[in-house]
């Protein structure tokens, strides 16, 4: 009989200025009732063909991450 609740994803991209997003989430979510219920990091890949020559294309790979929060909020109490 556990309670109901309800979930939303937010997604900052690592970055220089990241701390200070990520401090605004967490006190908009918290002043609506929502807690942080898991946060982690993913690594992008991305690689791209650049067609210098048709013989010689250039390839390049870079790679990103992005913090992913979960955030949760009970919409349904537990009864008893």
């Amino acid at each position: 009989k556990n309670g109901g609740y309800e979930y939303k994803i937010e997604v900052v991209r690592d970055q220089d200025d990241s701390a200070r997003e990520i401090q605004a989430l967490l006190t908009r979510y918290a002043s609506d009732g929502w807690r942080l219920h898991t946060m982690f990091s993913n690594e992008i890949g991305r690689e791209w063909l650049r067609p210098d020559t048709p013989a010689y294309p250039t390839r390049t790979v870079s790679t990103y991450n992005q913090i992913v929060m979960v955030f949760e909020r009970m919409i349904k109490p537990q009864q008893n």
